[in-house]
């Protein structure tokens, strides 16, 4: 089992916990959650542990300082009053 953190997605647990995406799917289905569902921080995420599958290369590296997938990003609006970008640090949303 792990625990999910801020702005993770079924798709980094999946890499987190079997090192393959192939497996995305079996982790939804075993969680009760759709590919598109936005996971809350905090989620216990159950992962097969005994699995005989996975790369074990990406989850010895995931193993090592505890470490974690997290591929979100932030859109922002190309046009109006939250695109305004003033210099290279101000950005107004």
């Amino acid at each position: 089992m792990a625990r999910s953190r801020s702005k993770q997605t079924i798709f980094d647990l999946a890499l987190q916990g079997y090192g393959r995406m192939d497996e995305l799917v079996k982790l939804a289905r075993e969680n009760n959650l759709s590919l598109s569902d936005e996971i809350t921080a905090g989620t216990d995420v159950d992962f097969d542990t005994n699995a005989s599958f996975g790369n074990n290369n990406v989850k010895n590296f995931v193993k090592k300082d505890n470490r974690i997938f997290n591929n979100y990003y932030e859109t922002y609006p190309e046009d109006g009053i939250g695109a305004w970008i003033i210099e290279d640090t101000f950005i107004v949303q």
